[in-house]
């Protein structure tokens, strides 16, 4: 088991999920049949996470779930398993749990003093915020997080806090701060490198970076690479937003038999876990692929989906800024020293 453990932290390190995964299932028979609960928590953990960053939803959700009925209350596991669980309720735009899970996890990892759960689930309550159009006020937190982070030892989760904090700089119109950030060296030879999915989301902002400079021709190759690689590896999350963000790419150079094929496949995909925010949290220029789709599209199911996506947009055009719950909780998440760097105000 020990062996097949390291086998699999390396596969999913080098961004290969259907490899950790089929490498890693066959323990939870094991641990089933020698009743060995706390090894099956962690391993549902683990196959958890494995299955969210497939983009397997509603499977990492049943894992996640029997997490928190086994968990105990207050530990490193549940706050894991409710971290998962906000991630989830995020990508199915309910922006309401995704807070209240994330908070949870954020109370129980600062009581256990877990520095890296702390840093996950300030990612996720960031994420929120910015959906609800409070992106000044996300780039704040995210800066106060990173505060409390050294590059040095933990380079992994400083470089995932600046991507968010980028990519939010980048929606809120700033590309001269993303720029800097995209030519700035990313790699310390002295320090450890970090994880392939890492690699592949900076990739990805370079190609929202390119799409807001109009300069579209350099986002296909780049793109293509990155699609083909997801594809081969079964990580479906990465291989959606790789095709959306192609779609795009397409649209802007008009070529609209290519940005409607590689849209097509995309709602194919995405309809079987309902994915939401995969498209809310892209540009406007969704709503012109989603209706060119809709009258496309034969297929109820595909139909109602697609109606849904629709729905969300116009929901939040009608409504911006409008938080889900009272936006002074999202503060509360906050340490008071953190409260007081980020200086946030609603």
């Amino acid at each position: 088991m020990v062996c097949q453990t390291a086998l699999a932290i390396e596969a999913r390190w080098l961004g290969h999920f259907q490899a950790a995964y089929q490498t890693m299932l066959p323990g939870l028979s094991t641990f089933r049949d020698i009743q060995e609960q706390e090894g099956s928590i962690v391993l549902k953990l683990f196959l958890g996470e494995l299955c969210l960053e497939q983009g397997a939803l509603y499977q990492a959700e049943e894992l996640y779930q029997a997490v928190l009925r086994e968990a105990k209350a207050g530990s490193n596991d549940q706050a894991r398993s409710l971290i998962g669980m906000a991630q989830l309720a995020y990508e199915h735009n309910q922006l309401a749990l995704a807070q209240q899970q994330a908070q949870q996890a954020l109370a129980i990892s600062t009581t256990i003093n877990d520095r890296l759960l702390q840093v996950q689930a300030t990612l996720i309550l960031a994420r929120v915020v910015a959906a609800l159009c409070m992106r000044p006020e996300a780039i704040k937190m995210l800066q106060a997080r990173l505060v409390h982070l050294d590059p040095a030892q933990f380079p992994q989760q400083y470089r995932e806090v600046l991507l968010w904090q980028m990519r939010f700089e980048l929606t809120s119109g700033d590309a001269a701060s993303v720029q800097r950030w995209l030519e700035s060296p990313q790699e310390d030879p002295g320090l450890p490198s970090v994880s392939r999915l890492q690699h592949e989301r900076e990739a990805l902002l370079r190609a929202r970076w390119l799409l807001h400079s109009s300069a579209a021709p350099d986002v296909v190759p780049l793109l293509t690479r990155w699609q083909e690689e997801a594809a081969s590896n079964g990580r479906l999350r990465s291989t959606l937003e790789i095709g959306l963000l192609l779609s795009i790419a397409y649209y802007q150079l008009k070529q609209p038999q290519e940005a409607r094929k590689q849209f097509c496949e995309i709602i194919q995909l995405a309809h079987t876990e309902q994915y939401l925010r995969l498209f809310l949290d892209e540009r406007e220029v969704v709503t012109t692929l989603l209706s060119a789709q809709l009258t496309a599209t034969r297929e109820k199911a595909l139909l109602t989906y697609i109606c849904s996506i629709l729905q969300a947009f116009d929901t939040r055009q009608k409504r911006p800024g409008a938080p889900a719950s009272d936006p002074a909780s999202l503060l509360a998440s906050l340490s008071p020293q953190e409260r007081q760097t980020s200086q946030l105000t609603f």
